[in-house]
């Protein structure tokens, strides 16, 4: 998995270190190296690298598929917003 470098670093620290977190850590090593899987495990965290924890006000967790590369790529290069994420947006 991807590593946090700024100040998210004491919160992923803690939660490192709990069971559920080493063990979904493994599940997900292994299921990366028997099939192909979207985002690349280098970039599953790369929104903790673009958005400081001092800047964060709401965390929205969901999920959208990743189908194909292609789609992978365009939600991570941000030319395609899902229709969910721009409802949520114009509420805002």
């Amino acid at each position: 998995m991807g590593i946090v470098a700024n100040d998210w670093i004491p919160y992923f620290k803690e939660e490192s270190e709990k069971e559920y977190y080493k063990k979904l850590t493994k599940t997900m090593a292994s299921e990366y190296a028997s099939r192909q899987i979207f985002p690349p495990k280098d970039q599953i965290f790369s929104a903790f690298l673009l958005t400081p924890y001092k800047d964060v006000k709401v965390v929205i967790l969901g999920q959208d598929p990743y189908h194909n590369l292609r789609l992978s790529i365009f939600i991570r290069n941000f030319t395609m917003i899902w229709v969910a994420i721009s409802r949520i947006t114009a509420i805002w």
